[in-house]
């Protein structure tokens, strides 16, 4: 069972949300609520699972949990693969039996809301499950919505698909979409300067300025994945992020410094990027699993220390990626990132 193969977290959000809906099924039916709760709970992980192979698509399943303890050995094995290979033929309508198997599979000219609706209400004693975008469900029993939710986030439902939605393996395109967005050309109330003619951060927790927008963003942004904060790796020293996939996969890990001037006078440059390096080394020594690690720097400097950076590859004016700094080298599967923030506006940077 796919269920069984997730973290525990997914598990836990996916078996309350589906206890919610199994409780509105039973008033409406004679079904057994804890059967349908499992049998929901597995049909919501293979589509997440699903979600890798379809992406945005749309399908819909019509759902047979009845008789739900009856053994069946027709019907084909209810896998990602088989899906996608019919879905690739044309097909987007999949009947699914109680045993979790394929049981027939055809092509409607429309799944919109009214199309799925009268679909529904012409198979009564079946479930119906919209899935719009891959991600994002509608449940439906005798021609009603008696559910919306989204199978990566169960207790969060459904949310609005953005273009800057990546999967765990793409987090550093990501991180630039964030820095661009978010941070290149900072102003306003939020802003992370306090002078910006002076090229002076704010002060207080500077490293705050960049670390949690930096969080919020890739939570927002990162699908299929689980994005963390504060890990404790090494004795009581947190990590900054850490962004792993829903199945427990591939694990990436962030650390966030910044360079520069701020208002309190605190000053940081190269050695801070250099103890940067030293702390990722030490969490992929502690942590052997760990698929990658990234050194995030945000740096306030003037543009000629910026170009100074021995670097791998580079952005004129916008970031470098680093492998080395002051001597003190990556490990194999880690770097660092260094972006540039810029203290004249926008327009007459890219003018």
């Amino acid at each position: 069972m796919i269920l069984d193969e997730m973290p525990i977290e997914y598990k836990h959000a996916v078996t309350q949300a589906c206890k919610d809906t199994s409780v509105k099924l039973m008033l409406e039916t004679n079904w057994d609520v804890n059967i349908i709760e499992k049998y929901l709970a597995e049909i919501y992980a293979f589509l997440l699972e699903l979600f890798k192979k379809t992406g945005t698509k749309q399908i819909a399943l019509l759902l047979d949990p009845t008789p739900l303890n009856q053994k069946n050995d027709e019907g084909d094995e209810l896998t990602t693969t088989i899906i996608h290979s019919f879905f690739n033929q044309g097909f987007n309508l999949f009947q699914i039996d109680s045993n979790l198997k394929l049981t027939d599979t055809s092509n409607i000219n429309s799944l919109s809301l009214t199309k799925c609706s009268e679909l529904s209400s012409k198979n009564p004693a079946k479930i119906l499950i919209q899935v719009l975008n891959g991600i994002n469900i509608n449940l439906f029993l005798n021609g009603k919505i008696i559910a919306e939710d989204n199978v990566k986030h169960p207790l969060r439902g459904s949310f609005v698909p953005s273009k800057f939605n990546k999967e765990p393996i793409d987090y550093k395109a990501s991180i630039l979409e964030c820095y661009n967005s978010e941070f290149r050309f900072s102003g306003g109330p939020n802003s992370v300067w306090s002078n910006k003619k002076e090229r002076l951060l704010k002060g207080g927790h500077t490293e705050q300025l960049f670390h949690y927008p930096l969080f919020k963003w890739l939570d927002m942004n990162i699908v299929l994945g689980k994005v963390t904060r504060g890990e404790k790796k090494v004795s009581d020293d947190e990590t900054d992020i850490e962004i792993s996939s829903l199945r427990g996969g591939e694990t990436y890990l962030l650390e966030v410094k910044w360079t520069g001037e701020n208002e309190n006078n605190t000053k940081f440059s190269e050695p801070k990027i250099k103890e940067g390096i030293t702390q990722v080394i030490n969490y992929m020594q502690l942590d052997p699993k760990l698929t990658e690690a990234c050194l995030i720097t945000f740096d306030g400097r003037s543009i000629e220390e910026f170009d100074k950076l021995e670097c791998v590859q580079e952005e004129k004016r916008q970031f470098k990626v680093i492998k080395k700094c002051l001597g003190k080298e990556f490990p194999e599967n880690a770097e660092g990132h260094v972006f540039f923030l810029e203290s004249e506006s926008a327009s007459k940077r890219q003018n």
